[in-house]
């Protein structure tokens, strides 16, 4: 009688989430299909970073509280302006195993050295990530991608 019972329980509880998921199960394709002007136009990517100005028509009264704060400064361009301002010339290289890396200002532009096995190689800083305790440098590859240096400046 008892196996009956635990059968009977068995079989109730598979029905019941049985039903459960066909009920709750999706309705035709989940994912959106793209609009025949939308596939059209370019592609965000293809169009390049707005930039947070494209906010500031709009929204100009939250773009003035936003723009000086620390979530408005986390990504901000290397200008001759930041480098003065935010950094201060390394003086000793920094040693990762066989590599040697050094923050150096030059003309107005931020570059990370690397020097080690080959040829030295000098990757141009050209945004800046954080702020508040450290920065993260940006470097541009190719097909305009952006690569984050190895390296981080303590701000302190």
């Amino acid at each position: 009688m008892r196996r009956v019972v635990l059968g009977a329980g068995i079989t109730a509880g598979l029905a019941l989430a049985v039903a459960v998921a066909f009920f709750f199960r999706p309705q035709g394709s989940e994912t959106p299909q793209p609009r025949p002007e939308a596939a059209a136009s370019p592609s965000s990517r293809e169009q390049g970073y707005a930039g947070t100005g494209s906010c500031r028509e709009c929204h100009e009264k939250f773009y003035q509280l936003w723009a000086p704060s620390h979530h408005g400064l986390a990504m901000q361009a290397v200008t001759p302006e930041f480098l003065q301002s935010q950094l201060k010339p390394q003086e000793n290289p920094i040693i990762i195993k066989d590599r040697r890396y050094l923050f150096v200002f030059r003309d107005g532009k931020g570059l990370v050295l690397e020097q080690g096995p080959g040829p030295e190689q000098t990757y141009p800083m050209v945004q800046a990530l954080g702020g508040k305790n450290v920065y993260y440098f940006l470097t541009p590859l190719e097909k305009g991608r952006l690569q984050v240096l190895p390296l981080a400046y303590d701000v302190r």
